[in-house]
């Protein structure tokens, strides 16, 4: 068992670094304008619907994962991203977006929660749990570097042609499908059986409300999580606003990635500096700063203030991790992981369907605006409520 988790753990780092499509997020949502005839609103309403459906899915599949072992749901999970990745290359009407979108759906829910909950268990295995946070912290750091010079490329790929960017991210998610099916599962898994499943989920569902510390680090988090990705679905929109041109967004995206790599290669440091409420501090002014100055003064270089919100992202997954997993049991490690980006999902399309109104009628900097004072005051109300763990 022990040379298992070993394996595993050699093995994440690869699982990880490539765990997203290289080539893709410069220019996702100029994508799915230009080659499936899609508005910004349309995007947003699409959006909105998938992670609807995504909530139910994540927690049903986390908890599914919990029962016949981590393993066969990522396995699953990461096969279904390679094809969704394979429709994206085809896109020529919005029902295709929306047909690719579900099939993401299903293949992130799978693999989300299992492949975080068979590294800690793995290095559970070893006796050192603790070693978790340093192979994610590092693995995610890794991913931002190379990920940067993919960024770099990603402009001027879709210079030449708006498709290649997405047909040269294919050959790079086979290695996680790859690691998977190296994968060994840690923790003895059962046939399944449905009341045992759903005896799972309500056990998950039940820890969570019962423990305050574990339900605010996940109302924190989907606070940040839901104002990222709504401002990171305008990034495009308000390049082109400011005038931008297309071949240097890429260089921005590698830019932001970098700031992503130092953020999460220092998150040892960071905790042990600031500890976890001034971490999680730093991780919420990262975002609410950047998004009330590129709307108050937008101007092509305010564009590039979207570095600065990487900070959370580097920072934020491997803090987390390192605070939520020694708050969970194993039983039902995978349950509440899912339990938790659950959250992120239900709120993350409440607020895009709100957010697809406000761009409709509203200018993306004024948008902007009023996003970052949204969420401010949440995070203000939260850090009056903190526990005692952040």
């Amino acid at each position: 068992m022990t040379a298992r988790a070993t394996r595993n753990i050699a093995l994440y780092p690869w699982y990880a670094i490539f765990g997203e499509p290289l080539f893709w997020g410069p220019i996702l949502i100029h994508y799915l304008e230009t080659t499936a005839y899609m508005t910004l609103s349309d995007i947003y309403r699409m959006e909105s619907v998938a992670l609807i459906v995504l909530f139910f899915l994540d927690v049903i599949f986390g908890s599914l994962a919990d029962q016949i072992g981590y393993r066969k749901t990522i396995l699953w999970g990461r096969g279904l991203l390679i094809a969704q990745m394979v429709g994206n290359c085809f896109l020529t009407a919005p029902w295709m977006a929306w047909a690719t979108n579900f099939i993401w759906v299903a293949g992130f829910a799978l693999a989300n929660g299992a492949d975080q909950s068979l590294l800690y268990e793995s290095a559970k295995v070893t006796g050192q749990a603790e070693r978790a946070t340093r192979v994610m912290a590092r693995a995610m750091g890794l991913r931002y570097l190379i990920f940067a010079a993919a960024c770099a490329l990603t402009g001027y790929l879709a210079t030449v042609n708006l498709r290649l960017p997405v047909v040269m991210s294919l050959p790079f998610m086979l290695v996680p499908f790859v690691t998977a099916l190296l994968f060994a599962d840690v923790v003895p898994s059962k046939k399944y059986d449905r009341s045992e499943h759903w005896r799972l989920l309500l056990r998950g569902c039940k820890f969570v409300r019962q423990n305050f510390a574990v339900f605010w680090i996940i109302i924190f988090s989907t606070v940040l999580v839901v104002a990222s990705k709504l401002w990171f679905f305008a990034y495009n929109d308000y390049f082109k606003v400011v005038g931008v041109p297309m071949q240097h967004w890429g260089l921005i995206f590698a830019g932001l990635n970098l700031v992503a790599c130092v953020s999460s290669m220092l998150t040892t440091r960071v905790v042990g500096r600031l500890g976890f409420r001034w971490g999680m501090a730093l991780c919420a002014a990262s975002i609410v700063l950047p998004i009330l100055a590129m709307g108050l003064y937008p101007h092509p270089a305010m564009a590039w203030m979207v570095l600065l919100p990487n900070i959370h992202r580097g920072l934020m997954g491997p803090l987390k991790f390192a605070y939520l997993q020694k708050l969970l049991e194993t039983e039902t490690r995978s349950t509440v992981a899912s339990i938790d980006t659950a959250s992120d999902w239900i709120f993350s399309a409440l607020g895009l369907w709100i957010f697809s109104v406000v761009t409709a009628t509203h200018a993306v900097p004024v948008s902007f605006v009023g996003l970052g004072l949204v969420t401010g005051f949440c995070v203000l109300c939260l850090m009056i409520v903190r526990p005692r763990v952040a």
